[in-house]
């Protein structure tokens, strides 16, 4: 170590302070470059791991395939891993209970590869099957159906298919596993089949989906089996050449192909390739921002400090060290902080996030049924990158300080006269000032003036914090409201279906339904589809680009009208702010539901479709021979979904339209119909047992209804939706700690650097009225400035952002008013703390103690 490093050292130890905050601005840094890179990598881990449960490990999907589709697929130099199954019959276990679910989708899987090892099951008792004749059920089958198997028992299973007929030609076709009960549908016995149950576990949904008819049943394909299969298939080594791989085995086996493709997504794959562009594009807006954000944090610490070292940059000159020498000084202090901060900074940042991971434990325990928890993942890369990214920034803030330091003259440097160089005229000020802010006002104006490099190192930091922080709070409330978009805010459990039924009967089922305890809120409804055309001044211009123009000049679109019954429809009126008395009756008045969300591929859109809605007057048909023209009159227009829309993703050519149940009824009178399915929709506080006291009002009415059950669904995007927000506004809190530090450690160490002016001030005879007036106005001016320059840059910032997302997620542009209010509060706040506390300090020094002390 030589001579100047070992100066550096001591006065990096003379100045305690100073050196101690700018170790923790750049561990505040690193943390915050870990703490996002961690977050990153670990979410993903937990959606992979996610979408892996409920699918299990495959990439390319091929269904309806030849019993020699699986060694073709084997036989690829690019294939890993191949599930190899096939459906063999349905049962319907005669003791079973379950009306809703009464059958067994019985899969059997290839023992030959041990294709049952990679269904997407847990076992909680036996084990898997190995040969033909053995079966796996799941707990939710056995608990339903109220059949008390044991691991081991020999059961008969009935046999047969599931048949219902094609809504075309009304031919009988078999019905597929996942489909929920289909109108006509006819049980064919077949024989039957004698299994010995060797397992019992939990099923995925991708393995057992809820709204199906049957449960599964897990055994082997028996030898010689000559069925269609369905093979899953996985790459050995992923690459974005994955879709080229399926495209080739499709084109060998043939069948019906699949991509998993959110599993695809989560590992960085995708066939979209402006939706990667749109994500990556506003990733690297933010991540810009955050690295100017780090190096304006330490770039501070040196710069400001400059002036306090420039007498020993001096000193050094004129005994004879080179510029090389004072620039290595810089640096050389830069690497100890470096060293001390970066470590410091990785290890804040890891556990800031398992804290943060620690906190939502449960929550996320929760939504993945404890079997998927949110775990932290180090990645190697992203520490590495973090790492690097810091060296960089660490080396960025200090190369413009070393590069003036080593160009101080020495006899300036120690005169002091660099520090300062003004002439009378650069301190004018207006003699407006002095009025309105008197003299103390104004000398904080011209302290402002004359000291303008520190001037400006302070009003560059308070403007990168500014546009920091709103910016990173811009991109959460974007990627918030883009993240909307794309999760369907199902709001109710349950949907009783009833079949064609006379009005009398379908009231009195959804009376005694919606009569059950323990109901938060419930629906009845019924729809129906109709068509119409408009002219193009009375669709919006947006609508008329995504609108089919016909010949003739006419836009071709569908209505979708949903019934309401009274009390859901004044529910929903008060809730939107509506009047609902216009709507009751046969008033043939309804409220069109707009702006609405509709999706293409990877693109969300929110589309105003009329012009001047309110008033106006549709007409419609069903399309049905024969069906007569039907009158509606928009009264209300709303973008609050009622139960029945929420979550339904629209189409870009159909309006959506609430009406209650007495106009719906006029039209079916008036179509001479007597009745259309209904559904009655339901938000139970304990869904578990509304459901229990569903299947026993059934049993005591005897009839005939099917239920989808949609309580995971709904509770896995809630918890979802929970999730991202707990990113989101930990994200955001992070970037407001790091932007408090910024102005914190800059106001601070300004004033520090001060403190021979302040006490020249008190020895000249400033009051201690006139210096707090002093320096509330320049405190004043330094939030004013870097207000003034940074809300209009971080609007700039926020329309790329949005711009960015406009490829892929279409809503209106706004800006997050709070968070901007937030700034302008937080800014003021964080510029006068710190200054009337280091002010307070430095009134209980000696002012000659202050005039002679160089150090901080």
């Amino acid at each position: 170590m030589n001579i100047i490093h070992r100066l550096t050292l001591k006065n990096m130890a003379q100045n305690r302070r100073r050196t101690l905050v700018t170790v923790l601005g750049a561990a505040v840094s690193v943390a915050m470059l870990t703490a996002v890179s961690l977050i990153a990598v670990s979410f993903l881990d937990m959606m992979q791991r996610t979408v892996l449960a409920d699918t299990g490990d495959w990439h390319v999907r091929f269904e309806g395939v030849s019993p020699a589709a699986p060694a073709a697929v084997r036989a690829d130099s690019q294939t890993g891993s191949v599930t190899t199954r096939g459906l063999l019959s349905y049962a319907e276990p005669p003791e079973s209970l379950d009306t809703q679910r009464p059958y067994l989708a019985l899969w059997g899987y290839d023992p030959s590869d041990q294709s049952a090892a990679r269904a997407p099951l847990t076992l909680e008792e036996g084990r898997l099957p190995e040969r033909a004749g053995e079966l796996v059920v799941s707990r939710a089958f056995l608990e339903t159906s109220a059949l008390d198997w044991q691991v081991g028992q020999q059961v008969v299973l009935p046999t047969g298919r599931r048949l219902a007929p094609d809504e075309q030609s009304g031919e009988l076709l078999p019905v597929s596993p996942a489909s929920p009960a289909a109108d006509g549908e006819q049980w064919l016995p077949e024989g039957s089949e004698r299994y010995t149950l060797v397992g019992i576990g939990s099923f995925s949904t991708g393995l057992e989906p809820s709204w199906s008819r049957s449960y599964t049943g897990i055994t082997c394909l028996p030898d010689g089996y000559g069925g269609q299969l369905e093979v899953s298939a996985s790459m050995a080594h992923l690459d974005r050449g994955v879709y080229d791989w399926g495209d080739r085995l499709w084109e060998q086996v043939g069948g019906a192909r699949t991509y998993n493709s959110e599993l695809l997504f989560y590992m960085g794959i995708t066939d979209d390739n402006t939706l990667y562009s749109t994500l990556f594009g506003a990733l690297a807006i933010v991540c810009g921002v955050i690295l100017v954000g780090s190096v304006s944090l330490i770039y501070n610490a040196f710069a400001i400090s400059l002036a306090e070292r420039g007498r020993t940059f001096g000193m050094l000159s004129s005994v004879g060290a080179t510029r090389r020498q004072k620039r290595g000084s810089v640096f050389f202090e830069a690497a100890l902080i470096g060293v001390a901060a970066i470590p410091l900074g990785l290890f804040a940042g890891w556990l800031g996030i398992k804290i943060t991971f620690a906190c939502i434990g449960s929550i996320v325990q929760e939504m993945f049924r404890a079997a998927q928890p949110l775990r932290v993942v180090i990645a190697p890369a992203a520490v590495c990158a973090a790492v690097l990214l810091s060296a960089a920034v660490l080396l960025l803030s200090a190369w413009v300080p070393a590069q003036r330091a080593s160009r101080i003259p020495p006899i300036e440097a120690i005169r002091g006269s660099r520090q300062v160089r003004i002439s009378p005229r650069q301190v004018r000020t207006s003699p407006i000032s002095r009025r309105l802010l008197g003299f103390e006002g104004e000398l904080g104006l011209k302290n402002s003036k004359r000291s303008r490099s520190r001037y400006l190192a302070t009003l560059l930091s308070l403007f990168v914090s500014v546009v920091l922080f709103l910016t990173a709070s811009t991109f959460t409330y974007y990627m918030g409201r883009s993240f909307s978009m794309t999760v369907e805010d199902v709001q109710f459990d349950y949907t009783v279906n009833f079949p064609y039924t006379s009005d009398s009967q379908r009231d009195r089922l959804a009376a005694g339904i919606q009569a059950l305890p323990g109901i938060e809120e419930s629906a009845c409804t019924q729809s129906l589809y109709g068509q119409l055309t408009l002219r193009p001044e009375q669709l919006t211009a947006e609508a008329r680009s995504a609108i089919w123009q016909r010949g003739d000049g006419l836009y071709p679109m569908g209505i979708q009208v949903y019934a309401l019954d009274e009390a859901s429809l004044q529910r929903y009126c008060r809730r939107a702010g509506l009047e609902a008395a216009p709507l009751l009756g046969e008033s043939d008045k309804g409220i069109l539901l707009s702006p609405q969300l509709y999706r293409v591929g990877h693109e969300f859109r929110e589309l105003r479709h009329l012009a001047d809605p309110l008033g106006s007057e549709l007409t419609f048909a069903t399309g049905e021979v024969g069906s007569p023209q039907l009158r509606l009159q928009i009264a209300g227009v709303s973008s609050e979904a009622p139960m029945p829309v929420a979550g339904a993703m629209g189409n870009s050519s159909t309006l959506a339209v609430l009406v209650s149940q007495d106009t719906f009824a006029g039209w079916l009178d008036q179509m001479g119909t007597d009745s259309r399915t209904a559904s009655v929709m339901v938000r139970a506080a304990d869904p578990d047992l509304f459901y229990s006291r569903l299947l026993q009002y059934q049993k005591e009415t005897r009839s005939e209804w099917s239920v989808t059950d949609f309580t995971r669904y709904r509770e896995q995007n809630s918890q979802l939706l929970l999730l991202v927000e707990v990113f989101v506004y930990g994200f955001v809190a992070l970037v407001a700690v790091v932007c408090g530090a910024n102005i914190w450690n800059t106001v601070s160490t300004g004033v520090a650097l001060r403190r021979r002016e302040f006490a020249m001030l008190h020895s000249v005879g400033i009051s201690p009225r006139g210096f707090r007036r002093m320096m509330r106005w320049e405190s004043l001016s330094y939030g004013v400035k870097a207000l003034a320059l940074g809300l209009p840059v971080s609007a700039l910032l926020a329309l790329g952002i949005y711009k960015v997302l406009e490829q892929n997620f279409a809503f209106a542009f706004s800006l997050p008013w709070g968070a901007y209010l937030a700034a302008v509060l937080g800014v003021f706040l964080l510029v006068g703390l710190p200054m009337s506390l280091s002010l307070r300090k430095l009134r209980r020094e000696n002012v000659m103690d202050a005039l002679k002390n160089e150090n901080l």
